[in-house]
């Protein structure tokens, strides 16, 4: 079941690295800007989210490591189009944590012991960011008959009870293995709604 959902990130960065963001001058008064003072006024927002600098230098080292040639622009907007998609998830209650991505990796994963901290972290937050935009989608799809639901479970439920999964995580599962596509659609689909009213301010 894990390897159904590995090229989640990728499609949505894909659909996603050629759309434009609607920008707005200034962020709305009555939602000021939340800038940690510990940071430097380095960065943008995203509606009202300060994202510093160093995330986006971060994403470009990694990615010079591996051999992507990506802009600082093409990576900035990439985030944009992520962080409207966790805030919107947000807004609606769907929360996965950082122990529950471990805790499922740990789980149906191997080789992790391998990556260095960086790349574990780096794989940590797009799993998690997988797991968000799924159960965001999952919500604005119509479910599958409950037929259908039943004769997938009974395919699946043994092996993912072997792997430590509880009744609600199965029945979670199932349903994203077969509604991935639609959801990853619904989630783009949303997400294209977003960003014609995101606000996004540049500090140089």
């Amino acid at each position: 079941m894990r390897s159904v959902y590995a090229l989640f990130l990728v499609a949505l960065l894909a659909l996603t690295m050629g759309c434009q963001t609607t920008s707005e001058e200034i962020p709305q008064e009555e939602e000021p800007i939340e800038i940690p003072e510990e940071l430097p006024l380095q960065g943008f927002s995203v509606n009202t989210e300060f994202i510093p600098q160093q995330d986006i230098d971060v994403i470009l080292a990694q990615q010079r490591a591996q051999g992507m040639t990506s802009t600082e622009e093409e990576v900035r907007q990439y985030i944009i189009e992520t962080t409207v998609l966790m805030q919107e998830a947000q807004r609606r209650g769907i929360m996965v944590t950082t122990e529950e991505i471990e805790d499922r990796l740990q789980r149906d994963s191997a080789g992790l012991a391998l990556l260095t901290q960086q790349e574990y972290e780096m794989v940590i937050e797009q799993e998690r960011q997988e797991r968000t935009f799924l159960l965001l989608g999952l919500q604005l799809v119509e479910q599958p008959s409950q037929e259908l639901v039943e004769q997938t479970t009974l395919l699946y439920e043994e092996v993912l009870r072997e792997l430590g999964y509880s009744e609600e995580e199965i029945q979670q599962e199932v349903l994203i293995y077969l509604m991935r596509e639609e959801a990853l659609l619904e989630a783009y689909n949303l997400q294209q709604e977003l960003l014609t009213e995101v606000s996004v301010v540049v500090f140089p």
